[in-house]
């Protein structure tokens, strides 16, 4: 068996970078369709793609965290406040949907879901960005010891 060299080896994580990120967003399409598909009234169809979806993402996040390394690029406030509103027009088109579908769409219920789900999702990365810091602090600090 050969072994392969350095090149090969770099070609090799990027494949398997790309077929993470494949994956990851995959099930989020899927989770999205189905549940469009059935106009959210099963949630036995995607309960699957959500408990995979949940498993990988908690492994990449203590992966992650536990290597002291999250982004090639770097975090930064102004980053999380656009994922934030993206993630919040998303989810209120999402729940948006839902709402027509009971005949209960409003303005006043699409702003507050905006609102409520760019929020959270602000104080959801705000709060793994400070972690982040923390742990690569204490990184850093045990590198120098």
């Amino acid at each position: 068996m050969k072994k392969l060299d350095e090149m090969k080896r770099l070609k090799l994580l990027k494949i398997e970078e790309k077929g993470f990120y494949l994956m990851f967003y995959g099930l989020v399409f899927v989770i999205v369709v189905q549940a469009f598909l059935n106009d959210f009234k099963d949630i036995q169809e995607v309960i699957l793609p959500m408990v995979l979806l949940v498993i990988v993402s908690i492994y990449f996040i203590i992966v992650c965290f536990k290597e002291g390394i999250w982004s090639y690029q770097d975090v930064n406030q102004k980053k999380s406040i656009v994922v934030s509103i993206l993630v919040g027009i998303v989810g209120a088109f999402i729940f948006g949907y839902k709402l027509y579908l009971l005949n209960r769409l409003h303005v006043g219920y699409l702003l507050m879901i905006f609102l409520i789900v760019t929020i959270l999702m602000y104080l959801i990365l705000t709060g793994v960005n400070r972690i982040y810091a923390k742990r690569i602090d204490h990184l850093e600090d045990g590198d120098e010891e």
